[in-house]
């Protein structure tokens, strides 16, 4: 048999409940709110993180470009200084002086060969310069050399 007293209680234990639905309800809406409001800082980031990443690769570009045609024209000049004191070797017919000796031991070194020369004898001469190598391949040993450290670099990299 129900009593006014447990229809009392009752009613305010439904009271209570209905009001915790309603607040439920509105932090509910609060919290929508901030994720709606979280997305769109998201949004804008990511576009931000497009943005630099691009500029990124425009400026690495550029800077690549730029190296290399340094590289290509310290080549051709050391290349061409080379040839002019072989030239003027050949025409005095002396031996191979000392300067000639660094400057083959500098273009050793800018193609990477300095472990080589300073170590052990390597074998395996792909890296290094010889008399008979143009400027292109010159260039060329220097990129590879070049790229090489800028992957290693990249790998060691800890940005994600």
């Amino acid at each position: 048999m129900l009593t006014l007293k447990t229809v009392i209680m009752l009613d305010e234990k439904i009271n209570g409940v209905v009001k915790l639905i309603e607040d439920l309800r509105s932090e509910n809406a609060l919290l929508k709110g901030k994720i709606d409001g979280y997305r769109e800082k998201i949004s804008k980031l990511e576009e931000l993180i497009s943005t630099y990443q691009e500029d990124q690769d425009k400026i690495e570009s550029g800077i690549h470009s730029v190296v290399k045609t340094l590289d290509q024209m310290l080549v051709v000049t050391a290349k061409s200084q080379l040839s002019s004191d072989k030239a003027s070797k050949e025409n005095s017919e002396e031996e191979t002086s000392p300067s000639d000796e660094s400057q083959k031991k500098l273009l050793n070194e800018l193609v990477g060969s300095e472990e080589s020369t300073s170590q052990t004898p390597q074998t395996d001469n792909s890296n290094q310069l010889e008399e008979g190598d143009s400027p292109t391949q010159i260039g060329e040993l220097i990129q590879d050399q070049y790229l090489n450290e800028d992957e290693e670099e990249i790998e060691n990299l800890d940005i994600f």
